[in-house]
């Protein structure tokens, strides 16, 4: 799905219009950005946390050269799912594997 896909879905099920629906989604994009660019983690009960979370450098080969580089430290941005939103998950996929590839279908209920 994609953002325009989400706006549609999304304006369907509260009875509002697309553009205002739009505008939501970019208000919260842009503040879950600030936030997490002012170190903050932001919490949605029963969906999940995005948080900044550091990661410490690191040795790492350039593959066109082959040459060792240092990576340094930096901090990434992270989701941590809640568990109504893992368990919705689980309930609702299932992983299988074929050829040895996995890959994730609807579980039949």
């Amino acid at each position: 799905m994609n953002k325009a896909e989400l706006i549609e879905a999304i304006a369907s099920q509260v009875e509002l219009s697309k553009t205002k629906v739009g505008e939501v989604i970019d208000a919260l994009t842009e503040t879950v950005t600030k936030t997490i660019c002012d170190g903050e983690p932001i919490r949605i009960t029963g969906f999940g946390t995005f948080e900044p979370r550091p990661r410490k450098s690191k040795a790492a080969v350039n593959p066109q050269t082959k040459q060792r580089i240092i990576v340094g430290s930096r901090v990434v941005p992270a989701f941590r799912p809640g568990s109504d939103f893992k368990e919705a998950v689980r309930r609702k996929l299932k992983v299988v594997e074929s050829g040895g590839e996995l890959s994730v279908v609807k579980a039949v209920r």
